[in-house]
């Protein structure tokens, strides 16, 4: 652990990020002692010394600048692995992911510890470049070592969205200006309470709700109903998975995998986007050869998948196949029981080769070889095609892409689209035209755009097939 902390120090005294919070804690005592001179005159404290400007600073630190500071600069120490794509190095070296963790944490609390020492410093030498009277050795000891406190305590409050943040790619600046929001609206309360409870109430109830939202997994279940059903698959179970983007929940993907055995899959459906640019491909085979263990699985590719590299869409397709994943490039399966048959269909994302196999094209075969009425559950990762699929008679259709709408109100439903649109469409849940059924899931990871899903958890969907008499 001591190298470690070691190692992660000098990765910090070599980015500029850390002056962030050398220009913040420099600005308070500065924004402090400044805000007095600029109120009324009539309402001016004569009596302003440098007990009042350290009682200041320790509120302005607590509130605002440290843990902006300390949420951007450990974020950014956490999420530099995956942006650095140095995560897989060090995971075999051997090193434990929550060792790595603590190593960050422990490296961000001895930088907060340090924050503090510093901002009594600054705090001297404005105090004294002011000429506020007060300053004595007494108050030295007694009001530095509160904000050497404070600042110890703020990040302990700020862990859990250090935690958070960092480990959403790219979001560390969006949590340091979510967590600057929070610290600003407290200035509006005029509760003594509530100025005592803030951050950390705010922050943990933040953290909290943030945590519980991306990171803690929910099941569905979806009941489709079709005459063209064979009455021998009718109770047949879909587990559908969609938009993991490589995130990790546990160690092996064992909360996952139990998620989806307590579904009793008959078949399991991986709609795609299983990775993306930005997530490594290394952790997928303990839940793929877990998935195949429990039902036939079949996937198809979702657009991330072709934005990665070709080394690396070939590691990720070789990896599905080593773990005996079925992939339908535009391709389908007879699924037969009990004398009757459905056909099982998979199309390849649009971002995919220029030349590859229409979806019209695809049913077109399937009706030739099969018959006109032959039912076909087809596996498309777009969300946005229900009018064709409704068009060319595909009786059900499951697709993700739409992640829920990133964050979704009670009674109203998705508000912000993985596009950042407002109020998109066939987001979650069941979706019906002319005979046709299209079931989307909210996926299982975030969006780059917006990392954070909010009234939105990540869901795996269970598609029931029934026979409608």
């Amino acid at each position: 652990m001591k190298k470690m902390i070691q190692t992660e120090w000098w990765k910090l005294r070599r980015c500029q990020i850390l002056l962030v919070g050398i220009v913040a804690l420099a600005l308070c005592p500065v924004v402090q002692y400044g805000t007095q001179l600029i109120v009324n005159p009539e309402i001016r404290d004569p009596n302003y010394d440098m007990l009042h400007l350290f009682s200041s600073v320790v509120w302005g630190n607590t509130q605002v600048f440290l843990p902006i500071s300390l949420v951007m600069i450990g974020g950014w120490l956490i999420d530099r692995e995956n942006t650095h794509d140095t995560m897989k190095n060090l995971l075999t070296v051997p090193v434990s992911y929550p060792k790595l963790l603590g190593g960050k944490l422990a490296v961000t609390g001895l930088l907060s510890l340090l924050f503090g020492l510093y901002s009594v410093a600054v705090t001297v030498l404005t105090g004294t470049r002011a000429g506020l009277p007060g300053l004595t050795l007494g108050v030295i000891l007694q009001q530095g070592g509160q904000v050497v406190a404070a600042s110890l305590t703020t990040f302990l409050v700020c862990m859990p969205m250090i935690l958070i943040f960092g480990q959403m790619r790219g979001a560390y600046l969006g949590g340091s200006i979510l967590t600057f929001f929070l610290g600003y609206c407290i200035l509006f309360f005029k509760s003594g309470f509530l100025l005592s409870a803030y951050p950390f109430s705010a922050a943990l109830v933040l953290a909290g709700a943030a945590w519980f939202e991306n990171f803690t997994l929910s099941s569905s279940t979806v009941e489709v109903r079709s005459a063209a059903l064979p009455a021998a698959f009718s109770g047949l179970r879909v587990v559908q998975i969609s938009d993991l983007h490589g995130r990790r929940f546990d160690a092996g993907s064992r909360y996952l995998l139990a998620l989806v055995r307590l579904q009793s899959p008959d078949i399991i459906a991986l709609t795609g986007d299983l990775a993306d640019e930005f997530t490594d491909v290394s952790m997928l085979p303990p839940l793929l050869e877990g998935l195949t263990a429990l039902a036939p699985t079949f996937y198809v590719t979702g657009n991330h998948e072709w934005v990665l590299s070709r080394e690396k869409r070939q590691a990720l397709f070789d990896l599905l196949d080593a773990a005996g994943v079925i992939r339908l490039p535009n391709e389908c399966r007879l699924l037969e029981k009990g004398g009757a048959s459905i056909v099982l269909a998979g199309v390849d994302d649009p971002n995919g080769p220029y030349d590859q196999k229409r979806p019209a094209q695809l049913v077109r075969e399937i009706r030739q070889q099969y018959g006109k009425d032959a039912y076909i559950l087809m596996l498309s990762h777009r969300n946005d095609e229900l009018p064709l699929w409704a068009h060319m008679g595909v009786q059900t259709v499951l697709c993700g892409h739409g992640h829920g709408g990133i964050v979704r109100l009670p009674g109203i439903g998705a508000v912000f689209g993985t596009h950042m649109d407002l109020f998109p469409d066939y987001t979650a849940g069941l979706y019906e035209k002319d005979g046709t059924a299209m079931v989307v899931s909210r996926g299982l990871g975030g969006s780059r755009k917006l990392p954070l899903r909010i009234g939105n958890r990540p869901e795996v969907v269970t598609v029931v097939l029934q026979t409608e008499n």
